[in-house]
């Protein structure tokens, strides 16, 4: 269910899981309309549990996306009335923190403004941790000490700000305080997420340790929040490798957005604007096409561990989860995910799968180009495809097939599966793309 909002208000959306309401979760619903978002239903669950035997349990969340008003600007309502207790104890990215120096002073500002919610102690830094390849147990439990300090006090939100990987280790410190604490005290959580990747799938991921998803009711967000605002502080080449994600989700389950954006290559290729009004071109089309990744990763079952179905071995993914392990976490998540999906293009065209006349390997890798991001890599020389198959039988549930590529024809998408990479296909496709 969409609606199209209109004057003021056309820069803030809001998504919600489509499960029944609680009167709570309605009110607070309500009170975003009165600030002028609007909503588009949707539907979210969880897999958690082990490998062998997962459990599926639905959770309710808004993600909100704005880029009208900055979310720390004093006097924007949003943040504090989203809080469920009046201390707020805030974490950032301590690369964000770099690239920001200001906003230390923005978050106590903002604070010092809001009616009814406070915030205690300083902004602490987060490291952030490479999720394929470093594990996140130490910097997972230095930010629970921090947490469970100010448990002791009363109950608190923790509100974090920052990329994927940085929101990930402060929602698993929630479940970690939560069930460490030794008062009554309790603690939610709020994700700021301040990154193109991030925004482009809801803030959607899972850390995973010993074979278990780290989905703990404690670790659910209360909300998502999305502020174009901050994507002026992103260094350029994660701000466009953050779109591979985009392009993902449009090959995957949207030919028509994949259509747009490749029109919209010339506003999207531009570099990250501090200032840009939300009026601009180019921040209209940034806005679009992070509202319909993320709709696609909400609604569509693509993003890791979600839905019980969803296959972390998707499109791109198996090879950019090998070249992070690999880059030691020198390469990001989505360089290596337009990596990615260079090879699976290039692959299904020298297997022979895809259709010649879909033309999809030259669409994609055009698309890749104009926004600047590298589509090979020298790691790729150290894949080793029989990894795939060995992951492929880790999925929760069983092995399902491992990775799934559309291909394009006139008028219809056409579905080419591969469940078994072959080693001399792969290396034919690494050396076309040389």
């Amino acid at each position: 269910v969409s609606t199209q909002s209109t004057g003021a208000n056309r820069n803030r959306m809001v998504f919600l899981s489509r499960t029944t309401r609680s009167p709570l979760l309605a009110g607070k619903m309500r009170a975003y309309a009165s600030l002028g978002y609007h909503e588009m239903v949707q539907e979210c669950t969880v897999l958690s549990g082990s490998r062998t035997s997962p459990s599926q349990t639905t959770f309710r969340f808004p993600v909100i996306f704005t880029n009208d008003q900055p979310l720390l600007q004093p006097g924007n309502k949003l943040l504090a009335s989203i809080m469920d207790a009046p201390r707020a104890v805030v974490f950032a990215d301590k690369n964000l923190l770099v690239a920001r120096p200001e906003l230390s002073g923005e978050v106590e500002r903002y604070f010092q403004a809001a009616t009814g919610v406070e915030l205690v102690g300083h902004v602490f830094g987060v490291e952030r941790v490479v999720l394929q390849h470093e594990d996140p147990e130490q910097e997972t439990r230095r930010v629970a000490t921090h947490l469970k300090e100010h448990m002791q006090d009363g109950s608190v939100c923790a509100v974090v700000v920052g990329g994927v990987a940085a929101a990930e280790i402060v929602a698993s410190s929630t479940a970690m305080a939560a069930a460490d604490s030794c008062s009554d005290h309790g603690v939610s959580l709020i994700k700021c997420s301040t990154s193109v990747c991030g925004q482009a799938n809801a803030s959607i991921a899972a850390i995973k340790n010993d074979g278990c998803f780290n989905l703990d009711p404690a670790s659910v967000p209360l909300a998502v929040i999305c502020d174009q605002h901050f994507l002026g502080s992103m260094p350029q080449q994660h701000f466009w490798a953050g779109m591979s994600e985009a392009i993902k989700a449009a090959l995957l389950h949207d030919r028509e957005f994949f259509h747009w954006i490749e029109q919209n290559l010339d506003s999207l290729a531009l570099a990250p604007q501090p200032a840009a009004g939300s009026g601009s071109e180019r921040s209209q089309a940034l806005a679009h096409l992070i509202r319909t990744s993320a709709r696609l990763h909400m609604n569509r079952d693509i993003g890791p561990f979600w839905n019980g179905t969803a296959r972390p071995l998707d499109l791109g993914h198996w090879v950019a989860h090998k070249l992070e392990e690999l880059s030691e976490g020198r390469l990001t998540h989505g360089e290596a995910v337009a990596v990615g999906l260079a090879m699976d293009a290039t692959y299904v065209t020298v297997s022979g799968d895809a259709l010649p006349e879909g033309n999809l390997q030259e669409r994609v890798l055009r698309v890749l180009r104009e926004l600047h991001l590298e589509r090979l890599h020298g790691l790729l020389d150290e894949v080793d495809t029989s990894a795939l198959r060995e992951e492929a039988a880790m999925v929760p549930g069983g092995a399902r097939e491992a990775t799934t590529y559309l291909t394009y024809t006139p008028g219809e998408l056409a579905e080419v599966k591969v469940t078994d990479v072959k080693e001399d296909v792969f290396q034919a496709a690494y050396l076309q793309l040389k």
